[in-house]
């Protein structure tokens, strides 16, 4: 029984110096890692400037971005169907907010005070003082329960971290519910006016600028649920929105991307770090099964 016993504080031991190792260098290391990266990708957005001609078969389009704002467009665009033969010429006459770099910045803000509490936790507790002995009974000691407990308020802590993170990527990789046609209008003026048959919009897609317009005609048939992923010509043509308190059919469509190489660098980045963190949650759930 003694040998038993003596065995178990033997594995206890070492379980509590892996612990006190794994949380004073090895987190450590990658939180400072994720905390320099994600200040330095946080900055990149800042740095955007591009300007660029892109032309397709119904799409011309001279744009300037700076930053989370396209402060110019001119687009060339010409539809075919209901009898549009003709080419629209129009420019952005205000500037075009892109709230997704905005929503990304936000949540990695948020996400970079969370892990500099972190690291001030993870300085800040003396694991190297916490006893790991065993208590005739063979539970669990004071000392090892603590250590157990911070190997889990850390593992859920990375958890809800990552979770966060992640959704930073989706938001610059999905199309956002503020396009047309998820929402109910159109927010972005032209000069001349657009026609009233004709819908531009500008957004974030799969870490490039896409730019879309649609034609519309109002209709009779049923509003229906859009799906988030919407995008192709093929999924968008004869769906039905509202829009101006109306139901319209999308009748045509035609887009164009342009690469944002500072958004693919961050969204790589991004997920680098993602990556190592969902690591550290792995080895402090190993080390949380070896004490349960």
């Amino acid at each position: 029984m003694a040998d038993a016993d003596y065995q178990i504080q033997e594995e206890l031991a070492a379980w509590s110096s892996e612990v006190k190792n794994f949380l004073t260098v090895n987190v450590l290391h990658t939180i400072t890692h994720a905390k320099e990266e994600l200040e330095r990708l946080d900055f990149l957005w800042g740095k955007i400037r591009i300007e660029k001609c892109i032309t397709n078969a119904n799409f011309k389009t001279e744009i300037r971005m700076e930053g989370h704002l396209i402060v110019a467009a001119d687009v060339e665009l010409k539809f075919t169907k209901l009898g549009r033969n003709t080419t629209l010429n129009t420019k952005l006459q205000q500037y075009c907010v892109l709230h997704q770099i905005l929503e990304f910045h936000r949540i990695i803000e948020s996400q970079l005070s969370q892990i500099r509490e972190l690291e001030a936790w993870l300085f800040s507790f003396g694991v190297a003082d916490t006893p790991a002995e065993e208590v005739a009974d063979d539970t669990l000691s004071h000392g090892t329960k603590e250590l157990a407990q911070r190997v889990d308020r850390l593992y859920e802590i990375i958890r809800e971290m990552c979770r966060h993170l992640r959704n930073a990527g989706d938001v610059l990789r999905l199309p956002t519910r503020r396009r047309f046609p998820y929402n109910n209008h159109s927010d972005l003026r032209f000069q001349p006016a657009l026609p009233s048959d004709v819908v531009i919009e500008m957004s974030l897609h799969r870490g490039e600028l896409l730019i879309e317009a649609f034609q519309i005609s109002e209709t009779k048939k049923p509003q229906q649920n859009f799906l988030d992923g919407c995008i192709s010509k093929s999924e968008v043509l004869g769906s039905v929105c509202l829009l101006r308190g109306q139901n319209m059919e999308i009748v045509d469509y035609a887009s164009t991307t342009v690469m944002i190489p500072q958004l693919e660098e961050m969204l790589g980045c991004l997920d680098e770090e993602i990556k190592w963190l969902s690591h550290a949650q792995a080895n402090a759930q190993a080390l949380l099964d070896c004490v349960r």
